[in-house]
């Protein structure tokens, strides 16, 4: 389906109404799924417990990975097929999709979003957003038709709203699946998403460079027969294995030891290229804050990778502190003259305030898109079999000479990821707006 969404985005970004739809019953039903989750088993995978039965929904930010499969490879390593096709980034972003869908327990759900070219409220707001980004590598843009054709020929829901940013339909996506009452796994190594943390709403993130042993891809090399395996993670399901990326949290340094302890050898299983939890939990002790205080923070840090300006003067770690003692960006502002020094004078002032308030509306994540697509019903993202029993897809993986993924695709088809409900149809393949991709999230 396709739609044109920015008149419609104008008028509801600006309001407040979508905020205090995200906020209606919410307390009521974090309660309602922390008691139902009190003694159902610890999932690994989800560093959190998952009950027996309740919906599991990974919403895949597709750009993100594409851009760290593509850096992760110098120009002397890439990976081609038998045509000399560069196959690189399609290898590693597939590979990476494997993983999520071997997850212990596997996901029941999973969309796919990729950014729709143009621009978006934010570029109204404020012209500069994400200028300073280079152009998408040649290599990228190619592997992006590649990968939609062979997520269609696998069944999976992609979406790519024209207007709409990427973050905020991954935003909607996955508040939505929490409403619902699902445990929700947003996979991107974007710290955006720190915000969204909650009960039933984890990050699945590549881990810190701490976390992981440079050997690692050596050694699972030799364990596995070849240095394209080694780099990707591949084959490491399990306790940790198949999940996405911790931060510096105890709780998620804990995590990544038992997955290591658990590998067999240790370090395989922990490499640059998995992904693994990483939870509400985790962000208070890494960052002392509440996760919805992240989206002050950057306001005041500004945030160069998205070039949000934030406030001249103030960092994270001054940021983070002035959020420990005030709580939240207005509070702080309406009491800026107890700030004092440098700080406190920028804060006092009607630029720097606006500065803060206009970054503020740059770095918070849309979760209540009201926009056709986004309004699918999610049992249409509920996994199941290629219609056509696989014979497209795994065509294609021949013809890229993605051997290994040909395997792991044939045996998660058999596994519970892909069992079809009895009770309903298989739906069609579901794709929400413009094609194309912009030039990162």
């Amino acid at each position: 389906m396709s739609v044109k969404a920015s008149p419609q985005l104008e008028q509801r970004s600006r309001g407040s109404s979508l905020r205090e739809a995200e906020q209606v019953g919410w307390p009521q039903q974090e309660a309602q799924l922390e008691q139902a989750a009190a003694e159902a088993p610890q999932s690994d995978d989800y560093g959190m417990p998952v009950q027996a039965g309740a919906g599991r929904m990974v919403v895949v930010d597709a750009l993100p990975l594409l851009y760290k499969a593509h850096f992760a490879f110098p120009a002397d390593a890439r990976l081609r097929n038998g045509a000399g096709l560069d196959t690189t980034v399609v290898y590693v972003f597939l590979n990476m999709l494997l993983n999520l869908l071997s997850l212990e327990p596997p996901p029941t759900h999973l969309a796919v979003v990729f950014d729709a070219a143009g621009k978006n409220f934010r570029h109204e707001l404020y012209p500069d957003y994400k200028g300073q980004r280079p152009d998408m590598p040649a290599e990228i843009q190619e592997a992006i038709p590649l990968l939609r054709q062979l997520l269609q020929a696998l069944g999976l829901p992609v979406f790519s709203v024209a207007g709409v940013e990427a973050d905020d339909v991954l935003g909607t996506l996955a508040v939505r699946g929490v409403q619902e009452g699902m445990v929700v796994a947003v996979a991107s190594p974007d710290k955006d998403f720190f915000q969204l943390l909650r009960w039933g709403l984890i990050l699945l993130r590549p881990p810190k460079k701490q976390q992981y042993h440079p050997a690692a891809a050596a050694t699972q090399a030799k364990q596995e027969g070849g240095p394209s395996t080694a780099v990707t993670g591949e084959g490491s399901t399990g306790a940790g294995g198949a999940a996405a990326g911790a931060g510096a949290g105890a709780a998620a340094q804990q995590r990544a030891q038992q997955a290591e302890q658990q590998g067999g050898g240790g370090e395989r299983r922990v490499s640059k290229f998995m992904l693994l939890p990483y939870t509400e939990e985790d962000f208070r002790e890494e960052w002392g804050l509440a996760p919805a205080q992240f989206i002050d923070l950057l306001a005041l840090a500004g945030d160069a990778s998205d070039n949000v300006p934030g406030v001249p003067g103030i960092g994270p770690k001054t940021a983070t502190s002035l959020l420990q003692r005030y709580g939240s960006l207005e509070e702080l502002l309406a009491r800026a003259e107890e700030v004092g020094k440098k700080p406190g004078a920028t804060l006092q002032s009607a630029e720097g305030a606006a500065a803060a308030r206009l970054s503020r509306q740059l770095v918070k994540i849309e979760t209540g898109l009201d926009l056709p697509p986004l309004k699918v019903p999610l049992e249409e993202l509920r996994l199941r079999p290629p219609q056509d029993g696989g014979t497209a897809s795994l065509a294609l993986c021949r013809q890229l000479d993605l051997r290994t993924h040909e395997e792991r695709l044939r045996r998660l088809w058999e596994g519970p990821a892909f069992q079809q409900d009895p009770q309903q149809p298989q739906q069609p393949q579901q794709e929400a707006g413009g094609g194309g991709a912009g030039n990162g999230s």
